[in-house]
C-alpha cells in the first residue's frame, strides 16, 4: 500500500497500491466498491472537503469527482507535470486549490468546486489575524 485517504464524511476510503490501481472502499461494510487503474503506481491520494479525490502518480495528476458513490468513467480534471515526478497532493481548506509537491518543487492547481465555500464560524477561524 502506497497511500490511503478517507473522505470527509468518513464513509469511504481510497487506497493506492504498487499494482497500479487505486481502490475505493466502503468503511461501513469493509468492502471494495470500485477499482481504477493508472499507468504508474499512485504516490499520493487525498480527498477535498467536497469529496473530490486527487491522485498523483508519476508526472500525472488526476482529480476524480463522484468516484465513491458510483464508478466514474474518466477523471474530472487532469494535469501533466512534464519531466517531474509527483510525490504529494494536498488540498487547501476552504479554497479550490490543490497543492502538488513534485521532484522540482511545488505547483498549485485551481480545481473548481473542491473547497467548502463557507467555513463554520463556531470553529477556529483559519483566516484570523492578530490585529
Amino acid at each position: 500500500v502506497k497511500d490511503v485517504a478517507v473522505d470527509p464524511t468518513g464513509r469511504y476510503m481510497a487506497s493506492a497500491g504498487m499494482n497500479k490501481t487505486f481502490k475505493i472502499w466502503d468503511l461501513r461494510t469493509f468492502k471494495e466498491l470500485h477499482s481504477y487503474t493508472s499507468v504508474q503506481p499512485a504516490a499520493s491520494l487525498e480527498f477535498s472537503q467536497r469529496g473530490l479525490l486527487a491522485v498523483g502518480f508519476g508526472s500525472h495528476i488526476q482529480v476524480w469527482r463522484d468516484a465513491c458513490e458510483k464508478k466514474a468513467r474518466a477523471p474530472y480534471m487532469r494535469h501533466e507535470l512534464p519531466g517531474k515526478m509527483a510525490s504529494k497532493v494536498s488540498w487547501r481548506p476552504f479554497e479550490d486549490v490543490l497543492g502538488v509537491g513534485h521532484s522540482d518543487g511545488f505547483t498549485s492547481m485551481v480545481v473548481p468546486g473542491a473547497g467548502e465555500p463557507n467555513y463554520d464560524a463556531l470553529e477556529a477561524n483559519p483566516f484570523q489575524s492578530t490585529k
